[in-house]
């Protein structure tokens, strides 16, 4: 019989789960990525124990070479959820110098099953006492019936011996029934009938806690699971797809600008085979395996237009590709015949989003319906009878969007709601069959981590199947419904400083693994210190910090999303995004400490807030649903926003003499991105600047430089996210950073001594197959 129970570490005010993988202080969950969480469990579970780093290293990153420094970071967050430096605080880990570290406290393991048999047998010894003073006829009228109480209770724990728990020292109390029962056995008085009840009662509440609990909790897919890493060797991996049998999974592979596809045979220790090499310019995104298993599918599309995909097929066992279908917006899926294909069609001309299905060859199209855009649809699903699509619907919700799980019914073009929750983001969908319902990837509000929700069908109950710290993208299933594929990622972020006017010496002010300190922005004010966001538990806030990182203190409280910041060059007020309002993104405007919030936008979406240097306005762009994409300008005061530019422009900075916005551009939808640089009063581009490939136009991360002569921005240089200076003059593109490892994803120059305020991510993306274990 398997464990099923959950397996517990205490100490101090501390409960360590190791089923739950969750780390519980006085009853309140204490964040933590899964690498800090399993960084702590090797500890607890050698408590009083030096565990040297190797050991460390190689069983917490068993397949990543990663440095030392990564283990001490985890350590240094380890010790700050701990509370150690609070006031007259225990210290749980302490370093062995040259060697390890050594978990100090007091750790004790428990078992709740033995807990719950101990405290029954407890009950029945209190029960006992009330039945001494029972008639004597009752119990010899029973004494002569064919129960045994004695042998029921003999054959009670020796099942309870046979059970399969963790070794502790608590397993020896299960001794407690055979003393409960020898002991009621000797009182005389004791009604022989009352001791069979009680006995009948034990074996109730033991068979229900032993096998009702676990029934209960794998009746669900995948609601007993387990997860594991795939013998895929690379952390570079955007797309993954399990085989219709469960044997092989093919990935694609981003190094730098090339995309390559692979094939790994999972059963075997045999290497992968490269299906499809590199091709420069194109990008290859959602590959899968054809009903049969033998061709891989794969969309294709140019470097900076991923709107008009081909879909290509490749043998299983390796040749030439083949475009099946052009002008393709999402993956596309076969229906359980294998004879039919559907997938979404965007026309940016006209503004439409179709569902399309179509011959298992591209032809005979058919849109079953149509949206005009924002609104519209994604990652269509044959459901498992082949009568309609399921898909997520982009749907208003109050002055923003929202994503909705539905179905459309073929024939018909019938659309109807299978769950009726609004969600922030949805990213993949997957039926398991018509009676198990559909699994997806969704994310309940903006810029939480993406986790898999079991749906039912009909009646659309949700049921998480991931609840932890990283977030899972893509997912594909084996034949049988009892395989998952998905990327599972981690994020741990810092705040660096660089040292003037040297941008390779940064040193580390902020290690905040699982707070992403940073990750959505951060700012100078102008006495040197930092103000960016954070998360807190499952909402982001902004902090503010000295340029070492002392003296950390949160600004915003509630809103569920803030970040975003931008502080005025007289140091009072901070700009940042929020949600607070309920009624999607806006700019809000509050003093330098925390006080005194004002809402200065009332759209459907704004966001890149940046003051201009007199303090007097803050550039912005309206980014939300049904808003043109254009940049603005409103008072410090609030009032009336005033346009700045009329074509498709975003991410907007203000050079620091004043005189010039540049952002993000498009003359039209289907064209390549530019930097433009506008007059300060908007109106037509001054000049326009080809955007480099290497720069991603969803996150430029764009800011100028000191002089006013740069625009700063984050590049991918060699699968690394680094920071170059676009010239204004020239539109050369010159490099700042060459750090190695730990991409960059925002950053602020210090206009008062030239140092750069960076935040450093590093993000390790892993195949995973989750394994149903009913």
């Amino acid at each position: 019989m398997s464990n099923k129970f959950n397996h517990l570490y205490e100490f101090g005010s501390f409960r360590l789960s190791l089923t739950d993988r969750i780390l519980v202080r006085d009853g309140e969950l204490v964040p933590l990525t899964p690498k800090a969480f399993e960084t702590l469990l090797v500890l607890v579970q050698n408590s009083g124990h030096v565990v040297e780093k190797e050991e460390l290293l190689k069983t917490v990153w068993p397949d990543t070479f990663v440095e030392e420094a990564t283990l001490a970071q985890n350590i240094f967050t380890l010790r700050k959820a701990l509370g150690k430096g609070e006031k007259d605080g225990p210290t749980y880990i302490e370093t062995v110098p040259k060697r390890g570290y050594r978990f100090v406290a007091q750790v004790k393991e428990l078992h709740p099953a033995i807990t719950a048999h101990k405290n029954v047998a407890v009950e029945m010894l209190d029960l006992k006492t009330s039945y001494e003073e029972m008639d004597e006829v009752e119990e010899q009228v029973l004494a002569r019936s064919i129960i045994n109480p004695e042998k029921m209770a003999e054959d009670l724990a020796e099942d309870l011996s046979a059970a399969s728990f963790p070794p502790t020292e608590e397993k020896a109390d299960i001794s407690i029934f055979n003393q409960t029962f020898k002991l009621i056995n000797k009182e005389k008085s004791f009604p022989i009938w009352a001791v069979a009840i009680l006995v009948v009662a034990v074996l109730v509440l033991s068979v229900a806690f032993l096998f009702i609990y676990r029934k209960t909790q794998s009746f669900l897919p995948f609601q007993a699971m387990q997860i594991e890493l795939l013998p895929v060797p690379t952390t570079k991996a955007v797309d993954a797809a399990i085989s219709p049998d469960g044997k092989y999974v093919t990935y694609i592979e981003k190094e730098g600008q090339d995309y390559t596809v692979w094939v790994k045979q999972l059963t075997t220790d045999s290497v992968a085979r490269q299906i499809v090499a590199a091709e420069k310019g194109q990008v290859r995104r959602d590959s899968f395996f054809s009903p049969d298993g033998q061709f891989i599918y794969y969309h294709a599309f140019n470097l900076n237009s991923t709107n008009k995909a081909t879909l290509y097929k490749v043998p299983f066992l390796g040749g030439n590709s083949q475009p099946i279908v052009t002008d393709v917006s999402s993956p596309v899926r076969f229906s359980p015949d294998g004879k039919s294909i559907t997938y979404i069609r965007f026309k940016e001309d006209l503004g439409d989003v179709s569902v399309i299905v179509a011959s298992a060859d591209g032809g005979s199209e058919k849109s079953i319906i149509s949206k005009k855009y924002p609104t519209g649809y994604l990652w269509p699903v044959w459901s498992p009878n082949g009568k309609v699509v399921t898909t997520a619907a982009v749907v208003p919700d109050r002055d923003s969007v929202a994503y909705s799980l539905v179905e459309i019914d073929i024939e018909t073009g019938v659309e109807r709601i299978v769950n009726p929750k609004k969600w922030a983001e949805i990213s993949r969908i997957e039926w398991l069959s018509e009676d198990e319902g559909l699994v997806i990837c969704a994310r309940e509000r903006e810029l939480s981590q993406f986790q898999i929700w079991h749906v039912s069908y009909p009646e659309g109950t949700l049921k998480r199947v991931t609840n932890d710290l990283h977030s899972y993208l893509g997912l594909s299933k084996s034949a049988d419904s009892k395989f998952l594929v998905s990327l599972q990622t981690e994020s741990s972020t810092s705040i660096w400083v660089t040292e003037p006017g040297n941008p390779q010496k940064a040193s580390p002010v902020s290690s905040a693994t699982g707070k992403y300190d940073g990750f959505y922005g951060l700012a100078w004010t102008p006495n040197g210190r930092i103000v960016y966001s954070s998360a807190v538990g499952s909402a982001w806030e902004i902090w503010i910090m000295e340029p070492d990182g002392s003296h950390q203190k949160q600004l915003t409280v509630g809103g569920a999303s803030n970040y975003g910041p931008s502080v005025s060059t007289d140091g009072r007020y901070i700009a940042f995004v929020s949600s607070r309002s309920g009624k999607g993104l806006n700019i809000w405007r509050m003093d330098i400490d925390g006080s005194n919030l004002k809402q200065l936008t009332f759209g459907s979406g704004e966001n890149f807030p940046h003051f201009t240097p007199d303090g007097k306005w803050i550039v912005y762009a309206s980014t939300g649903f049904e808003q043109e994409k254009a940049v603005w300008k409103v008072s410090v005061d609030g009032g009336t926003p005033i346009k700045l530019t009329d074509k498709l422009t975003s991410w907007p900075t203000v050079s620091p003499d004043g005189r010039f916005v540049a952002c993000l551009y498009r003359d039209k939808p289907a064209e390549n991105y530019k930097i433009a640089i506008y007059s300060i009063d908007g109106g037509v581009p001054v000049k326009l600047i080809d955007l480099p490939p290497s720069v991603s136009s969803h996150t430029p991360n764009t800011v100028w430089t000191p002089d006013s002569k740069y625009i700063s921005l984050v590049e991918n240089r060699q699968g690394t996210w680094n920071v170059s200076k676009l010239s204004v003059e020239t539109g050369e593109l010159e490099p700042v950073t060459e750090y190695k490892q730990s991409g960059i994803s925002a950053l602020d120059w210090s206009a008062k001594n030239g140092r750069i305020a960076l935040t450093r991510t590093n993000e390790t993306t892993q195949v995973v197959i989750i394994k149903d274990k009913r």
